[in-house]
């Protein structure tokens, strides 16, 4: 299976549906959004993908992105999310809380974590083989990004927007 991961749109739809379609040439099956949303409409480029997201350190107004959530399909996991997707556990968070990103990228339970906020795509091994991963971002960057994540194999691939 695709995984969409995607980080820091700031309310570019724009770019939130040249993403989508990326995501659509890989057939991904499911989307993890690591914050700074932005507006609930860039939620709805997503149609079609069940899509998981946390909020970001620009994400304000939880209550308003609640009322886009459908069940089974938009998840908000608040600060912090984790799912389980062919046996494999993911983490996602914003980033801008540094002792609690440096507590999950040491803590060695999660398979792959993910984050934003700096607006820089990395890619890099943690504790106990945990792949920490940065999309990067869509806006205020001179080259947007996205990554693609195929599963169970855990294989990252860093996308540019065209």
């Amino acid at each position: 299976m695709y995984l969409g991961v995607i980080s820091d749109t700031h309310s570019n739809i724009l770019l939130a549906h040249q993403a989508m379609l990326v995501f659509r040439e890989f057939e991904v099956e499911r989307i993890i959004h690591c914050g700074d949303v932005g507006t609930v409409a860039v939620l709805s480029q997503f149609a079609g993908t069940p899509v998981d997201f946390v909020l970001g350190n620009c994400d304000w107004g939880e209550a308003d992105y609640r009322t886009v959530l459908e069940p089974g399909r938009v998840t908000c996991h608040g600060q912090f999310g984790h799912v389980t997707l062919a046996d494999i556990k993911i983490a996602f968070m914003h980033g801008h809380d540094q002792r609690r990103f440096d507590r999950e990228t040491s803590s060695g339970q999660w398979d792959i974590l993910c984050y934003g906020h700096t607006h820089e795509s990395s890619l890099w091994m943690g504790c106990d083989q945990t792949i920490v991963l940065n999309p990067g971002a869509l806006h205020r960057v001179a080259t947007p990004n996205v990554a693609i994540v195929k599963l169970p194999e855990r294989d990252v691939t860093l996308m540019k927007l065209k």
